[in-house]
């Protein structure tokens, strides 16, 4: 492991918030300025991503924690073509899953949100359980790791199968919030995801996608995997339009 993730990790053994917010802080900008390099195996049980990961549910370190996780989820993959790291799939699938946990406290704040829009006062709804009571910055924060999680993951979201419709459904309720600065960060997904759903198949192997399937353009097959995506996602697009 490299030493400044060493000497980080011996840090964790401190109490207090503001020690293991710093940490994060800190694991965050490494991971940023050397893009993850000589990263050790097993990264996904360290301490560090468990501290990160558990940082979430903490008001006190929940910002730095945003921004560690995502930076642990960009080198899962290429940053440049988002093709996925496999040596980092363990921590991918850590990653993902941790994150769309907060799908039901990002729902809550939507419930909330869309009542004041409207002139209601969301929280003094019967049916709403107000558990968490989130501020319009932590909100922005769980909006923006569900963002980088689809746009990072787009590749394996291409795939169309049913295990992507968590983040895509995630991406739908960002969108659906009524402040300018959360739901425009769900933009750049929707853009990248409409323009690879439109371009041709050959179009697509010139890119040499490798999470792409292999198919014979001639025979039409990569045609109707086109199409087959489009429907697939067809009804998200809908609901962008409704």
């Amino acid at each position: 492991m490299p030493d400044a993730l060493q000497l980080l990790t011996s840090c964790l053994s401190q109490p207090g918030e503001t020690v293991r917010g710093q940490v994060l802080e800190s694991l965050g900008c490494w991971l940023k300025l050397t893009g993850g390099s000589d990263l050790p195996q097993g990264l996904a049980a360290s301490q560090l991503v468990t501290a990160a990961l558990e940082g979430l549910a903490v008001d006190g370190t929940f910002h730095a924690a945003v921004d560690a996780v995502v930076e642990l989820i960009w080198i899962t993959v290429d940053p440049a073509s988002c093709v996925p790291n496999p040596g980092m799939t363990g921590l991918a699938q850590l990653l993902v899953g941790r994150v769309m946990a907060l799908r039901p406290r990002f729902s809550l704040a939507l419930h909330k949100a869309i009542a004041e829009a409207e002139g209601r006062d969301g929280g003094n709804d019967n049916d709403v359980d107000d558990e968490f009571d989130d501020d319009s910055e932590t909100v922005k924060g769980m909006a923006r790791l569900f963002c980088e999680v689809a746009e990072a993951y787009i590749q394996l979201v291409l795939a169309a199968t049913p295990e992507v419709l968590a983040p895509v459904e995630a991406l739908l309720d960002v969108t659906a919030h009524p402040e300018h600065d959360i739901f425009s960060m769900s933009f750049g997904f929707w853009h990248k995801l409409s323009r690879q759903l439109n371009m041709t198949s050959l179009q697509q192997e010139e890119q040499q996608q490798p999470s792409l399937p292999a198919i014979d353009v001639a025979s039409g097959a990569a045609a109707a995997e086109q199409q087959r995506r489009r429907e697939f996602f067809q009804p998200a697009f809908e609901k962008l339009i409704s």
